[in-house]
């Protein structure tokens, strides 16, 4: 038995999402991101670019810690030299990928300030609408 309730039917835009609670915090509009999701990806962000900053440590303490002995045969010198500049190719690597780790961070960063600021600033103006009309709490004491 087929539903008598006629089926809504989309004209124009098909990629809008169906009006409701998600629309208003943008949850499901593509290219907007949330305060949570863009919380998530900062600190995840930022977890990399410590891992990086980490990896990078360990590799110059590596370097560190090689010691070259200048009376070694010159087959062990040669595989000594090969390691150092294995080392020093991994930390140059290293220190290229925590540069543009930083500028995500920095760039996700502001998103999140402009997201928390213009909610704030929404649920300010908010605020001032509910109160206009409203009595004054020392006329309501009087009424």
């Amino acid at each position: 038995m087929a539903s008598s309730v006629p089926q809504p039917v989309h004209r124009g835009r098909t990629d809008a999402p169906q009006h409701g609670d998600s629309c208003a915090n943008h949850s499901t509009i593509p290219g907007v991101e949330t305060v949570d999701d863009l919380s998530r990806q900062l600190r995840a962000l930022r977890t990399q670019c410590g891992r990086v900053r980490g990896m990078r440590l360990r590799v110059q303490e590596a370097i560190d810690n090689i010691i070259i002995d200048d009376n070694a045969p010159a087959e062990q010198a040669k595989e000594d030299d090969e390691v150092v500049d294995g080392l020093h190719r991994k930390e140059e690597e290293l220190t290229n990928k925590i540069d543009p780790l930083q500028a995500d961070i920095a760039e996700v960063t502001v998103k999140l300030d402009l997201r928390c600021s213009t909610k704030e600033s929404s649920q300010a103006k908010e605020r001032g609408r509910s109160r206009v009309g409203s009595p004054t709490p020392s006329a309501r004491a009087r009424q």
